[in-house]
């Protein structure tokens, strides 16, 4: 699947000091080399670090967003079987407190307040992330390392609205992932060799008052190799860029060609699918619990229906057909004014 987006091989800042876009920012990466810095006035600047550690039991969610005047601490944890969400959140006015580092990993970021906490730092075999949270189903509790297995790679795209407007979205998806969770009065071990992967979505940018975004992921070791599965739609059409891809054992295809989602909005646990024209994709996911958070924060407010549940279908990447049976993982779409 050939793309004819450049791809950017030595490190670049994403802005100017005036906060325009670098124009050899444009692009795509195999690894992390944008300085993300966002230099201007509070506004339209956007920065979150958002991290998802799965497992056949459920899925483990902590978000660290900085929308420049508010900011979001979210610790939340899906059940698979059940249905059942546990869930505790943080406004932040200002993002007081809330210091996202302008590349990834170049520094550690901790929240507290009284009923929630949030620690995320690299260490020399990976991500460690730590959460405490009080919440109405019980308390959570998790210490998960997520690995970065020597020489992985991961999705890095800038995408270009104009030369104010722009997002640079970092993607690791699929990375082993072992730990603990306790949550929903119950202890989870997570494993890396069986069913534990944690993503990241790393990102920041300078982004439009209306936005509207598709994204999948999901996870799987499919006939011993281990699969990722990075997929986007809405947002990026018309900027010439892609945030689509397929990793195996931690080595990435870009995927150049957009895709296609459809799923019924009227009821978004029904089928949704995912296509390209060529028929390099041809997936279908069908959500087992779905999330609906809808968030008023003012003259913003964001609405987002998230599903866990399984992929299926076939993907053609490094030089093979994959197929792709009762991946775990979750597709959203997002509607935000901000």
């Amino acid at each position: 699947m050939a793309t004819d987006e450049r791809e950017i091989v030595e490190r670049v800042t994403l802005a100017t000091p005036d906060g325009t876009l670098c124009p050899e920012a444009v692009g795509w990466s195999r690894q992390p080399l944008h300085d993300a810095a966002l230099p201007g006035p509070r506004g339209r600047r956007k920065r979150w670090d958002y991290w998802c550690v799965q497992s056949e039991e459920g899925a483990l969610q902590i978000t660290c967003a900085d929308l420049d005047w508010v900011g979001l601490v979210e610790v939340a944890y899906v059940e698979l079987a059940s249905g059942r969400v546990a869930r505790a959140s943080a406004v932040v006015p200002l993002s007081l407190g809330l210091r996202l580092p302008d590349a990834l990993g170049a520094a550690d970021v901790r929240f507290r307040a009284p009923h929630l906490s949030v620690a995320i730092r690299e260490e020399a075999r990976g991500t460690r992330l730590t959460a405490r949270a009080r919440t109405l189903a019980g308390p959570i509790e998790a210490d998960v390392l997520v690995h970065r297995p020597p020489g992985e790679e991961s999705l890095n795209v800038v995408v270009p609205w104009s030369e104010r407007r722009y997002q640079l979205t970092s993607k690791h998806v699929a990375r082993p992932a072992e730990g603990s969770v306790r949550a929903l009065g119950r202890a989870r071990r997570i494993d890396p060799e069986r069913d534990g992967f944690g993503c990241l979505d790393f990102g920041r940018g300078v982004w439009p008052r209306d936005v509207t975004w598709n994204w999948g992921a999901a996870a799987a070791r499919v006939e011993g190799a281990r699969v990722g599965l990075q997929l986007g739609g809405q947002w990026t059409d018309g900027t010439g860029a892609t945030e689509n891809g397929v990793l195996l054992d931690g080595r990435l295809e870009k995927i150049g060609a957009p895709l296609v989602w459809r799923y019924d909005r009227r009821d978004f646990t029904r089928p949704w699918s995912v296509r390209d024209e060529a028929g390099d994709v041809a997936l279908t996911f069908t959500p087992i619990v779905l999330r609906r958070s809808r968030v008023e924060l003012g003259l913003a407010r964001s609405l987002l229906h998230w599903g866990l549940g399984r992929w299926r279908g076939t993907v053609r990447a490094h030089g093979r057909t994959l197929s792709i049976d009762g991946a775990l993982g979750w597709a959203e779409e997002h509607v935000a004014r901000w």
